[in-house]
């Protein structure tokens, strides 16, 4: 639009939205019409511009624009999705990818797996890859069930269980394991167990006895290399059972949170011997 008569600086501009109402009303600079909007809501706009000369006289010009919502981590989508497909720590896998931990460089689906109580490969489940052969069993629901431990009654012998290659893949890593002693009348199950390990592991050991009370152990011990726990250790005067029904018994080892670190996990074995 021009006008012959007046300056374009003299012109009174007004922009409007049919959406949002007056935009600006900027005056023409160097013959060019400018306004600079920055709240524009998403959506379609007809955007009006309205010039009155110094007589009165007004014209009018239009033009229809679309906004799109804006794009919240400034990515190459057009997705507002708060960030997740930027790669925050550089490794090169996002959120989207599948990155757990985008703030560490050394936690993304291809990662190798450390035994550090750390998700490094981004599977779900902490330490998988140094499982030992008797894992998932980190609750008495979950024992290990290592089946009967028991000569026949009439022998009067004992027999022994020992489990090797054990380890802990966290620091609150637990293993129990479960067994049936077989407990006839007038016999003694003769129950002991005995943990070793490496001189600088330290253990702490619980026996359970279901028909006793599966709310807290029957005995406990816990110290450095090497734990023993035996039936003059029970709350009972000699260790003599006269009742036939003390069969399911269960073991429950740990180490304290301080004493635990990588080097436990990858390269300490420990084993575990049950006497019943």
């Amino acid at each position: 639009m021009t006008d012959d008569k007046d300056d374009s600086s003299l012109l009174q501009l007004t922009w409007k939205s049919d959406r949002q109402g007056v935009l600006g009303e900027s005056p023409a600079v160097g013959g060019v019409a400018m306004v600079s909007v920055d709240n524009l809501v998403a959506g379609t706009h007809e955007i009006k511009l309205v010039a009155i000369d110094t007589d009165g006289n007004s014209a009018s010009d239009d033009i229809v624009i679309r906004i799109e919502e804006a794009d919240a981590d400034a990515d190459a989508d057009a997705d507002a999705d708060a960030d997740t497909d930027l790669d925050e720590d550089g490794d090169g896998w996002t959120v989207e990818d599948g990155d757990c931990d985008d703030d560490d460089i050394w936690t993304h689906p291809e990662a190798t797996e450390w035994c550090d109580g750390i998700d490094n490969n981004c599977d779900g489940i902490l330490d998988t890859e140094f499982w030992d052969d008797y894992e998932p069993n980190d609750a008495l629901t979950a024992a290990y069930d290592l089946g009967e431990i028991d000569e026949d009654w009439f022998d009067w012998d004992t027999a022994s269980l020992t489990i090797s290659d054990l380890n802990f893949d966290a620091e609150d890593d637990e293993d129990w394991f479960t067994w049936n002693a077989d407990d006839d009348w007038i016999d003694d199950p003769d129950i002991a167990v005995t943990v070793d390990g490496e001189f600088f592991e330290y253990f702490i050991v619980e026996i359970w006895l279901e028909e006793w009370d599966a709310s807290h152990p029957l005995a406990s011990a816990e110290g450095w290399e090497t734990v023993s726990i035996n039936e003059a250790d029970f709350p009972f005067e000699d260790g003599w059972f006269w009742d036939t029904d003390w069969d399911t018994w269960y073991v429950r080892v740990r180490t304290g949170t301080e004493y635990w670190d990588e080097d436990t996990c990858e390269t300490s074995r420990y084993s575990v011997t049950i006497e019943s």
